[in-house]
């Protein structure tokens, strides 16, 4: 025991080192590896910028193996409906507290510089477990190469056919643009508990507001497109008073649609930290 924990008080603080490099034992004795892409002990709690790498083995691996290199996408089912099934693979890469370090089971590997591209990496999205590494890693091995049984499993977790819902719901949203958007009737469930004149003007905002991003081109920019989403929540914002539970969720979830449809990257959670309602 005493010799378990000296092991991880002599790595204590690696995980505050750019291209630190460790493996991560995975549920089925095999083995994963993430690395630190960057590191900011300016924000709150200080964090670590984590990627998770494409490999998987039956050991730790050297620091030369080239999947080290390379950061994993996730596109299993799992991972699409815990993000908000974006429907598109998107890159394994969290900023990481630095509360803890990492388990002692964590072997440190070494320093592998990341890339001028990774170091830029800017995520929303946020790990407060070490231990979440092991399963998303594994989580994206089985749905690549044991999708079969990865299937049987989920649909015996959330019903039969979940797994085909979500990915005829991704598919869906894969073909959706935003004049596509434009032309849905937004907030129909308000009729009769909301004032009309308020889903009046909440369906313009939305309507608005995509306009306002198509006029940015096939490929808007978060700088671009910034202003004009936060001009819709301060629209928003404007009929707070009419605006309960139920509703602040209907509005937050055609904002993550727009945002997702317009390819717009770390504006996920714009409306939620800036709205009032």
């Amino acid at each position: 025991m005493a010799k378990a924990k000296l092991r991880q008080d002599s790595s204590a603080d690696r995980h505050q080192q750019r291209g630190a490099t460790f493996s991560v034992r995975l549920a089925d004795g095999r083995f994963g590896a993430c690395r630190v892409l960057r590191v900011e002990p300016q924000k709150q709690d200080g964090m670590s910028l984590v990627a998770a790498t494409q490999y998987v083995g039956d050991r730790p691996p050297d620091l030369s193996e080239p999947l080290l290199a390379s950061i994993l996408l996730m596109n299993s089912v799992g991972c699409h409906k815990a993000q908000r099934i974006m429907g598109y693979d998107f890159p394994c890469v969290w900023w990481q507290h630095w509360q803890e370090p990492p388990p002692a089971e964590f072997q440190y590997l070494g320093v592998l510089k990341p890339a001028p591209v990774e170091e830029r990496m800017n995520p929303d999205s946020y790990s407060r477990y070490w231990e979440n590494w092991a399963k998303y890693i594994l989580q994206e091995w089985r749905w690549r190469n044991d999708q079969k049984a990865f299937i049987a499993d989920y649909d015996r977790i959330y019903g039969a056919g979940w797994v085909r819902s979500v990915l005829a719901e991704k598919k869906r949203l894969a073909d959706l643009t935003l004049p596509r958007l434009r032309r849905k009737r937004y907030f129909s469930e308000w009729d009769g508990f909301v004032p009309a004149k308020v889903i009046r003007e909440s369906r313009k905002i939305v309507k608005e507001t995509i306009d306002g991003l198509i006029a940015l081109g096939s490929k808007p920019t978060k700088k671009t497109a910034v202003p004009i989403l936060r001009h819709s929540i301060e629209r928003f914002n404007s009929l707070a008073d009419h605006i309960n539970t139920i509703e602040r969720e209907n509005i937050l979830e055609v904002f993550y649609e727009i945002v997702r449809v317009a390819g717009v990257k770390g504006c996920d959670h714009l409306a939620e930290k800036s709205c009032d309602f």
